[in-house]
């Protein structure tokens, strides 16, 4: 049986620390309440090393938790915050990063929900939260704690609303139309679908942020890709795609399953996002779940592709959002059935699955890629 009292030791190592940015304060005392929330939960003892001097530095700092005697030693990768916009890069970063050959990979994070509990858990990334939720699997021991709550209010990312939804929408149309940067505002506005208001908050909250850079009176572009791509796929995933789904199914027939290519989609403006898509864009496993965009009314395509209302369904269907006169120039496999490649990007991004994440990394450098990330 566990013990019932715990305590927190911190490693006596000595840093001679000389400066730390605001990021390495506030990530260790995100680890440190973490801790404190371990030992509370589990009766265990915990023993933090702090290695991490700067935000630049490509180390992590060290997490041993005791355990009925046996010590199971941890790097921790701290992330503010965890949600299905930044689970692919969170994912990116710790198979990118070097691991001690004794050490295995723990996420940390002040809160993560039930829902991107259950992502990661599937996933098999090992994770713990300030609230006392838990994910452990190691050789030795296994630990899943989940449902637990925030004590204290969670603080949120508020975008700027060159992130919000109008800023999705108008920038999902200048990442694949550049030449719309140096069209008039009132001409932007349709293309995009937004209000010719929202175009000038967009453009000057992107102007503000780094992400459009003005090289003479009439000549704009976009620049600092790989962080701008990474803004819209997490807000994309985060704020925009939870107001754009319309439900999870699953499919009626069994045979569906197999045969979804023989499914004609195309007769009614629909088309495959996610796994499908990615699978007939780039190859790859058999999709397990997928995605259907359309302009018609669920109830619509539920119907004509005998699909059932299923809260944990495997099929999902989406909104289609944009207008197809954005993508006209654009050329890859399948595009009569297949969403861009930019929104199979995303989709694929906000899975905790290597090989989701790994072919979403090929299909951003290929060249039926919107934009250069490289």
């Amino acid at each position: 049986m566990l013990p019932f009292f715990v305590f927190v030791y911190f490693c006596t190592t000595t840093l001679f620390i000389i400066m730390e940015d605001f990021y390495v304060i506030e990530s260790r005392e995100i680890l440190t309440e973490t801790a404190e929330s371990l030992q509370k939960r589990l009766g265990c003892t915990c023993r933090l090393q702090f290695r991490k001097m700067q935000r630049k530095e490509k180390i992590r700092d060290f997490l041993d938790i005791e355990i009925e005697g046996i010590w199971h030693k941890f790097e921790v990768q701290i992330e503010k915050f965890v949600n299905k916009g930044t689970i692919g890069y969170i994912l990116n970063k710790i198979t990118e990063t070097p691991v001690s050959p004794d050490r295995k990979v723990l996420l940390i994070s002040p809160f993560v929900s039930s829902a991107v509990s259950d992502i990661l858990t599937q996933g098999g990334i090992s994770f713990a939260d300030a609230s006392g939720n838990a994910h452990l699997r190691t050789e030795q021991i296994f630990v899943l704690i989940s449902g637990q709550k925030r004590n204290t209010p969670l603080e949120k990312r508020q975008p700027s609303r060159a992130f919000q939804d109008a800023g999705i929408r108008l920038l999902f149309a200048l990442l694949h139309q550049p030449e719309l940067l140096n069209m008039p505002y009132r001409d932007i506005a349709p293309i995009a679908g937004v209000a010719l208001g929202s175009v000038t908050y967009v453009m000057n909250d992107l102007k503000a942020g780094g992400f459009l850079l003005e090289i003479q009176e009439k000549e704009k572009k976009l620049t600092q890709f790989p962080e701008l791509l990474e803004r819209w796929v997490s807000y994309y995933k985060e704020i925009f795609y939870p107001k754009i789904i319309k439900g999870r199914f699953r499919f009626s027939l069994p045979h569906y399953y197999e045969k979804w290519q023989s499914l004609n989609l195309k007769e009614v403006d629909t088309l495959w996002g996610g796994e499908a898509a990615a699978f007939l864009l780039a190859g790859g496993e058999i999709p397990q779940r997928f995605s259907i965009y359309t302009p018609l009314r669920w109830q619509d395509i539920a119907k004509k592709y005998a699909l059932i209302p299923d809260k944990d369904g495997d099929v999902e269907i989406v909104a289609k959002f944009w207008d197809d006169e954005i993508i006209k120039g654009q050329s890859y496999p399948h595009k009569e059935v297949i969403v861009p490649p930019l929104l199979v990007y995303a989709d694929l991004m906000g899975s905790a699955e290597a090989k989701n994440n790994a072919l979403a990394q090929q299909i951003a450098k290929s060249s039926h890629f919107p934009i250069k990330i490289n």
